[in-house]
């Protein structure tokens, strides 16, 4: 009798011990799904900043360009302005 009360015994902690492998397994692979959707969140997130930081760089790039070209476009204005006032100070004369 005792036997078989300690074979139950051993059988339900079995059974309980299976049920908890098996919840336990059963997380593991919701979190590996979970692992993987992050990861590739993660990889277009970086392809996402990549894109930005190209973009970022032409502008910057595109903003120095236009800050030298205004600069250049003045000093010609600047200049020319100068040779029409010259000019004109002569025909006055």
């Amino acid at each position: 009798m005792k036997c078989a009360a300690e074979c139950d015994e051993i059988k339900t902690k079995t059974a309980i011990l299976e049920s908890k492998k098996l919840r336990l397994n059963n997380s593991v692979i919701q979190y590996t799904k979970e692992i993987g959707g992050l990861e590739l969140s993660r990889k277009l997130l970086e392809s996402e900043m990549r894109k930005l930081n190209e973009v970022f760089a032409k502008n910057k790039t595109s903003k120095t360009r236009l800050a030298n070209d205004n600069f250049n476009i003045e000093h010609e204005f600047k200049q020319k302005l100068k040779e029409l006032e010259n000019e004109s100070i002569k025909l006055e004369n």
